[in-house]
Formats: structure tokens, sequence, C-alpha cells
């Protein structure tokens, strides 16, 4: 049960939250743009760290990737990933190649990670080579470390 709009609303079997708050942000676009007033919104989604309360559909469809729990840390071993390593992706992802050095004449800082993306699509088994140095900071510390990470 939830309100909206000032009214006591019950939710159907299916109700799926991030599902609901999409296509009202969109109704609201269209609202807005036929009317010619502009927009600003912010989509704040509820179920962004657990699939507990996908859509049934949803959750079969990934199914394949309880295969047991010594399966899945054998593989995030081998899989190991740094946060470096997100832009590279979504532009791999996207289709765009990673930046050049510069723009427009002004020096740029090229990403250091890599795309996650051959691994997703199940053509690699690592992102790095066991020899392949990669490097990590943050609460006041930083560390560099190459070879395999095992548990």
């Amino acid at each position: 049960m939830r309100w909206e709009d000032g009214k006591r609303v019950d939710l159907p079997a299916d109700f799926f939250s991030s599902t609901h708050y999409v296509d009202k942000l969109v109704q609201s676009i269209d609202i807005g743009h036929s009317a010619g007033k502009p927009l600003m919104a912010t989509l704040s989604l509820q179920a962004v760290h657990s699939p507990l309360h996908a859509p049934q559909a949803d959750i079969d469809k990934y199914r394949n990737f309880q295969a047991g729990r010594a399966a899945v840390a054998a593989r995030r071993t081998d899989a190991f990933a740094y946060v470096a390593d997100f832009l590279p992706t979504l532009l791999d992802v996207a289709g765009i190649p990673l930046p050049d050095d510069d723009y427009k004449g002004l020096a740029l800082l090229r990403p250091t990670g890599k795309s996650l993306l051959p691994l997703m699509q199940g053509k690699a088994q690592r992102v790095r080579g066991p020899e392949e140095p990669t490097g990590s900071e943050g609460g006041g510390g930083a560390a560099i470390s190459t070879g395999v990470i095992t548990s």
C-alpha cells in the first residue's frame, strides 16, 4: 500500500518500485513537454543494491549466476576489477573509444581502468594479466600489487 496524489493506493501483486518510478517520471516529462514547461527531475531508485524485490522474470533471467559459492568465489578471484574499470566499461558498451591525451588543446588524464566487457561477454577469464600491476588508494593509504589475488 502507498500514497499517490494524497490518496491511498493498493499495490498490484507485480509492483516493482524502480519500474513504477521510471514510468511516473516519463509520464511527467511527457506532460511537461506537451505543455511547453521545463522540468527538473531526480530519479532515486529503491532497489539499487539487491534484486530481492525485482520482478520474478528478471530474477529468473540471472539465475545461472547462482552456480554455488565455490564457483562464484573462483570467478571473482580471476575477474578482480577496480572502480577505475567502470568508465572504460561503460564507454566500451556504448561503442565510444577512450579519450585521447588531449581535447581541443587541453591535456587530459586518460582513464587507467580496463573494460570489463570481454569478461561480461564470456570472451575473457580475467581483466588483467597475472603480472600486470594495479594500484589503489583510499582511507589515507595506497597500494600497488601484481599477481593473482587469492582468498
